[in-house]
C-alpha cells in the first residue's frame, strides 16, 4: 500500500513534503526489512499439571507464537472479586514461562497452582 503524492497549489510546499515524509514512506513500506507487529493471545492454563514433585510444568497451545518470541504476559482475572483472589495466587505459582512453536510451557517451581486462570500475551516483533 503506497502513499499518494501531495498535491498542492503551492508547488514548494508538495515537493517538500513528498520528499521529507511521503517518498521516504514509500520506500520504507516496499522494502525488504522486517516490520514491526504486535500480535495479542489469550491462552487458558487449567488446573493440570505435568509432575510428581516440584518443579511442576504445563504446555499450553498458541497457535502463532515463535520460539524465539519473548512475550508480555499479564493475567486476565475474573470480574469476581473471589475467583480473581483464586487466581492471581495461581499465577503467582508460575516461575517461568518459555515459547517454542505454537507453544508456551509453564513452570512453577515449588508449588502447583490448583485453580485455572487466564494469560494475555503480547508479542512484538
Amino acid at each position: 500500500m503506497a502513499l499518494t503524492q501531495i498535491a498542492t497549489t503551492d508547488s514548494v510546499s508538495a515537493s517538500v513534503v513528498n520528499a521529507k515524509i511521503v517518498d521516504p514512506a514509500n520506500t520504507h513500506i516496499n522494502d525488504a526489512e522486517i516490520h514491526t507487529t504486535v500480535d495479542t493471545y489469550t491462552v487458558s492454563v487449567t488446573a493440570t499439571w505435568v509432575g510428581a514433585s516440584a518443579p511442576y510444568t504445563q504446555d499450553v497451545t498458541v497457535t502463532g507464537i515463535l520460539a524465539d518470541d519473548d512475550p508480555i504476559i499479564n493475567p486476565v482475572y475474573s470480574a469476581t472479586n473471589a475467583t480473581a483472589i483464586l487466581e492471581k495466587a495461581a499465577w503467582g505459582n508460575v516461575g517461568k514461562v518459555e515459547t517454542t512453536l505454537n507453544t508456551i510451557t509453564l513452570t512453577c517451581f515449588e508449588e502447583k497452582p490448583v485453580t485455572a486462570f487466564n494469560l494475555q500475551l503480547l508479542v512484538v516483533r
